[in-house]
């Protein structure tokens, strides 16, 4: 299990060090007109993209708050636990 963590963990940093050696310009932004077209194509979403938007926000809104929550639980528990938090494995 360590040695797949070790991997995985070196394969997002090559990730992360490759997108952070991207151009950061936004030459390859679609527009609302291409990126409609496109989901439209190959998802059939016909969705307006500002309702899109709005529903992508919300949804977000609600992981990030599940999260916070599981963190918050995780926090308690380890902190509560009468092991240390490298024995909670």
């Amino acid at each position: 299990m360590k040695t797949a963590l070790v991997s995985a963990r070196e394969s997002l940093q090559e990730t992360v060090t490759w997108l952070n050696g991207l151009e950061q310009d936004e030459s390859f932004a679609l527009g609302t007109k291409l990126f409609g077209r496109m989901l439209w194509k190959t998802e059939r979403v016909d969705t307006p993209l500002a309702e899109l938007k709005t529903i992508g926000e919300a949804d977000l809104a609600r992981n990030l708050a599940f999260m916070r929550t599981a963190c918050c639980a995780s926090s308690l528990s380890i902190m509560t636990s009468s092991r240390s938090p490298r024995t909670t494995r």
